[in-house]
Order: structure tokens, then sequence, then C-alpha cells
């Protein structure tokens, strides 16, 4: 379990959070085997390791309040969002049924867009797998005059950031837009001319 909050210290040292990095890279020595913290993380129900479930960084995310005091610029980032979404209703769901939901309406003459950012990698793979089947079967039903598009952000393994993908309906078509540092800070754009 050490190495992979080893990895995830090398990831944020990478990004300039040496705050969060120094915490990863302390935490497995401070964390008893003993404690019903040291045995969640022993009896994680999945994959911790970085680039799947990423138990390290979930457990920093928990400690968030602590981790961002030196990160001034994301916490304005952060607030910015809240201020901005108290006008917005937030449907409280899982994402794969609430997805499954949303992808039944169509409305003639609008783009439907699905969009994640740095989410589908933490989800199980068995709600992966389903949402990416939910994703095809509203595919094959989207039209010239009501096309789907999945635009995601995610970890792919590959460095730099992230990868930014789009997908668009109908057609099945995949377009690699480019890279995206993982907490918005520059975006390589690689997309092709269409």
């Amino acid at each position: 379990m050490k190495r992979h909050f080893e990895r995830q210290a090398d990831y944020c040292t990478a990004f300039g959070a040496e705050l969060t990095a120094r915490l990863l890279r302390l935490l497995p020595d401070c964390i008893s085997a003993r404690s019903a913290l040291g045995q969640r993380i022993a009896h994680w129900p999945g994959d911790p390791a970085p680039e799947a479930g990423n138990l390290p960084l979930r457990l920093a995310g928990g400690l968030h309040a602590y981790i961002w005091a030196d990160q001034p610029h994301r916490m304005a980032l952060t607030q910015t969002a809240i201020d901005m979404a108290n006008d917005l209703q937030v449907d409280r769901a899982d994402a794969v049924d609430w997805l499954e939901t949303r992808l039944k309406t169509r409305i003639p003459g609008h783009l439907h867009l699905i969009y994640h950012t740095v989410a589908w990698q933490y989800f199980p793979k068995t709600a992966q797998a389903r949402g990416e089947a939910l994703l095809q079967a509203a595919g094959k039903r989207a039209t010239a005059s009501a096309p789907l598009a999945h635009l995601s952000m995610e970890s792919d393994g590959a460095e730099p950031g992230a990868a930014l993908i789009l997908r668009l309906w109908p057609g099945n078509l995949t377009i690699p837009l480019g890279r995206v540092d993982f907490h918005g800070r520059w975006v390589e754009w690689q997309a092709p001319a269409l």
C-alpha cells in the first residue's frame, strides 16, 4: 500500500502540491494497522492505485481543509465555483443511475452533452462498464437532429496531466482533444483539424 501513497505523492510534487505530497509520504507510517482507518485501508474493496481507485488521494481529500492551506489559488477557485452554484439545482444520485435517467431524455434540435472530469476512473469497474453500455445505447439512438457528445477529462496513465477526449454520435467518433492539468492550470490542445 505504501507504494501507492508514494506514487501519488510523486504526482502531487509534479503538480506543485508539495504539502499534499509530504502528507501522503508520512501517512502510511502514522496509521496503525490495527486502527479503524488502518483496517479500512488494508481491506479496501478496489484497486487503491493512483491510476485506479486512488485511495491515497481519497484519504488526502478527506483532509482537504489542511491540505489546501498551501494552495490559496485552488481554494479561491473552489469558493468561486461554490458561489456560482448557489442558484443551480444539483441532483443527488449515484452517477451511473443519474446517467441512465439523463440519457433517456432527447431534445430534437439540441446537442446532448455528457461530461465529467476526473470522476470515471474512481467508479468501480462494474459501474464503468454499465456507464459505457448506457452511452453506447444512447449513441445508437442519437440522430443528426439530436446528437450525443461525451466529453471526458480523465487519467489514462500517460503524462502529462489527463486526457481530454470527445466522443460524438451518430457515428461513434472518438476525437482526442489534448492533455489537461488535473487542476486546470494548463491545457495542451492537440485536436485535429476537422
